[in-house]
């Protein structure tokens, strides 16, 4: 089996097709049900690869319970177009399908094989009835991607955090994000944020109330990250130094330790310029 990095795994054929496959194809009605053998090659086999008529007539009917249709009688073309045009960078359509790119059978099974081992696939039930689905791994290795992109884009004049509202608050009649009154931020354990996508022009521009409230708005969402980071040692049993020194006799290096005794919550929103 060839040696792929992640990124080449994600735009190499079969692999890019299979996995596109699998996340328009592996779900119906928010249930997860799988794809067998036969769909992939059904999907993304050459035409001189021949299935019976009844495994054909099977295969339609299968992918015609999507809101998907076969236009040109060689690949998927999705109904929405309205989705298309605003969607087109965020929704995987069938048509990144690439019809044609098995071309016989064993490189399917190889291809798939390497996606098991690289755990981005599962499988389940016996070989003849076996189904594949995209694993947990595979979901979060593609969060993780996504964050990274997204965190590496965003322009630094729309990032913000803790420190640069305290630079714009500071000669605000005394406003000070990190206190509450005279009172000491009750969340200055450790927590800190950052917020992107609020323009510093914007921020500049805000009156003394409309900054209070942003403040408020802040502080009410670390309460409750917070209280999930309290959440996390209650249900270890331990206190966070136990829990670190528990780590450290497996041998974990002690920069990794993050991964212990920290908790990180990453959230996109966003409201399309064209109203649905």
């Amino acid at each position: 089996m060839p040696r792929l990095n992640d990124q080449k795994l994600l735009i190499k054929e079969p692999y890019h097709s299979i996995l596109n496959l699998l996340n328009v194809y592996g779900y119906l009605n928010g249930e997860r049900i799988g794809l067998q053998h036969a769909h992939f090659l059904y999907a993304l086999k050459v035409e001189e690869l021949k299935m019976s008529i009844e495994k054909e007539k099977t295969m339609k009917q299968f992918f015609d319970q999507f809101h998907f249709r076969n236009t040109t009688g060689k690949g998927f073309q999705a109904l929405y177009d309205r989705m298309k045009k605003i969607r087109a960078v965020e929704v995987k359509l069938p048509s990144e399908l690439k019809q044609g790119c098995i071309k016989r059978p064993q490189r399917l099974n190889d291809a798939l094989a390497l996606l098991i081992n690289k755990k981005w696939v599962e499988t389940e039930g016996k070989p003849k009835y076996r189904k594949y689905f995209l694993s947990r791994k595979y979901c979060t290795d593609m969060e993780k991607r996504r964050i990274a992109y997204l965190l590496d884009i965003w322009d630094q004049n729309t990032v913000v955090t803790g420190e640069s509202l305290y630079q714009f608050y500071l000669n605000s009649d005394g406003f000070n994000p990190s206190k509450q009154g005279n009172t000491l931020h009750p969340l200055q354990k450790g927590s800190k944020f950052v917020l992107c996508g609020l323009p510093t022009e914007l921020i500049e521009d805000l009156s003394n109330e409309e900054k209070k409230n942003l403040n408020d708005w802040l502080i009410t969402i670390e309460t409750h990250l917070w209280k999930i980071m309290e959440l996390k040692y209650l249900k270890m049993k331990m206190s966070v130094k136990e829990y670190i020194e528990k780590e450290l006799r497996k041998g974990i290096p002690g920069e990794d330790l993050i991964r212990s005794n920290h908790i990180s919550f990453y959230y996109t929103a966003r409201k399309w310029m064209v109203e649905e």
